[in-house]
Order: C-alpha cells, then structure tokens, then sequence
C-alpha cells in the first residue's frame, strides 16, 4: 500500500490512500499504528449541523482502519464535535470537548472497503466560535485476506 499525502489539499479535495499490494494477493487492511495517510492541515468550521471538514478515499483494500484525530474549540463557552464518516454516514463514536487546547482522539473502525470515502466531521454547539481539527491520520496495516490465509499448512 503506497501513501498519499492530502496535506496541500484544498476545502472539499480528498486525498487517496492508493494501494500497490492488492495487485498481486488478495489482501485487508487491519489497525495498527503504521501509518497509510494523514491531513495535518488545521481546519475551523462554526456550524451547528455536522460539516465534513476533510475526507479520503480507500483504494484497492478494505478492512478495520486506526483513524486518528485533533480537535478543540475556540472558546471554553462551546463544546466542539467530531465524528468519523463513511461515504457520507456516521460510523465513529461522537467526540466532543470544550477545552481550548488540542484534544486527541483514537478509534478502530471496521467494515471498509475499496472506494469508501474516511469523512472527518465537526460541529459546534455555539455558532459564535469555531471547532477546529488537525492532524486526521488513518492507520493500518495491509495482510493477506483471511480468506487468503485459510487452508491446511
């Protein structure tokens, strides 16, 4: 699996993580710690409905992905939110804080497949000030399938 840095891109871009494994075995992607993407940008959005803030597209695996987030809000008077997407649905676990200084959140999420979309969402609880994000990385590392692995040795 190759790397595909989305760091310049701009609002409403993604960034493809591009595989070069699936090519000669059938092959998933499992958490781990060994980074396939990430988007250190710094974003700010002010919307009380949930905004995609930045996303990336899955190419050529599927599996359970770490994906990894910063968040925080711009006054300790509004509590951010932040949640993972996938094409467009939520499927992470609903972050929020109203601390003013970066908070760090960790997931493990399974069910991805090749061409699904990693959405990086937030929201606010008070349009007045912003939530801002950073650093989205998603993690992982690519095996054989376990259909792949199965079998009598």
């Amino acid at each position: 699996m190759g790397i595909a840095l989305g760091g310049g891109l701009s609002r409403g871009q993604h960034a493809a993580i591009p595989h070069t494994l699936a090519m000669l075995a059938d092959v998933a992607i499992v958490a781990s710690d060994y980074l396939q993407n990430e988007i250190v940008n710094v974003d700010a959005r002010n919307s009380t409905e949930y905004e995609k803030v930045r996303d990336m597209t899955l190419d050529g695996v599927g599996g359970t992905l770490k994906i990894y987030f910063r968040m925080k809000t711009e006054n300790a008077g509004a509590t951010a939110y932040g949640r993972i997407y996938r094409n467009g649905t939520p499927v992470g676990t609903e972050r929020s804080t109203s601390e003013t200084e970066w908070q760090e959140y960790t997931e493990d999420i399974s069910g991805w497949s090749d061409g699904d979309k990693i959405g990086f969402y937030v929201k606010t609880s008070n349009a007045t000030y912003h939530v801002a994000t950073s650093d989205r990385r998603v993690s992982g590392d690519v095996v054989p399938s376990p259909d792949v692995v199965s079998g009598t040795w």
